[in-house]
């Protein structure tokens, strides 16, 4: 008989025991490990967002970069809006023109950890993605409505020194 059939199936105390990695010398339970695992799903899907945030995060490492969404979307949209922390449902249906009845599944308006980037096309939501706070959109732009032409912003440094896509302002001709 193989080393390994011969201790198969593993007791219940060692089943346990080996699912997780104790960071002590106590076993952690199964309830424990399942709660770490659910835990670290969340913050991880917090961090990274959709693949338009990675990308904005990625256009984002440099100060003084310009990020045009227009030419990082490949969807049909004719409004966009960032939302940030703690937005209410009032203020997302101004911005988009419309009610949204999707917005309260987003959590926003009570939780600070995450910014929302929703892309509007005719009166319907067709994206809306997380976008971690390390690349967050300035005040000043926050619930405002943009179209593909002037949703062009340029990555700034925060006092906090956090990144932060600003209104890019171009002169008049």
């Amino acid at each position: 008989m193989s080393d390994l059939a011969s201790h198969w199936p593993p007791n219940k105390s060692l089943q346990r025991t080996r699912m997780c990695a104790p960071l002590s010398s106590k076993p952690l339970g199964v309830r424990s490990c399942i709660l770490t695992i659910v835990f670290s799903v969340c913050v991880a899907g917090c961090e990274s967002g959709g693949p338009l945030a990675r990308q904005v995060a990625v256009e984002a490492r440099r100060d003084g970069a310009i990020i045009r969404l227009s030419g990082i979307t490949s969807f049909r949209w004719d409004r966009f809006c960032a939302f940030g922390p703690y937005t209410t449902q009032g203020q997302a249906d101004s911005c988009l023109g419309f009610d949204w009845r999707d917005f309260k599944a987003t959590g926003l308006e009570m939780d600070d950890t995450f910014s929302l980037m929703v892309f509007a096309n005719g009166n319907r939501v067709v994206h809306a993605e997380k976008i971690s706070r390390r690349v967050d959109f300035s005040y000043s732009v926050q619930a405002r409505p943009f179209t593909p032409e002037t949703a062009i912003f340029r990555v700034i440094r925060a006092a906090s020194g956090r990144r932060e896509l600003a209104e890019l302002v171009r002169a008049a001709a």
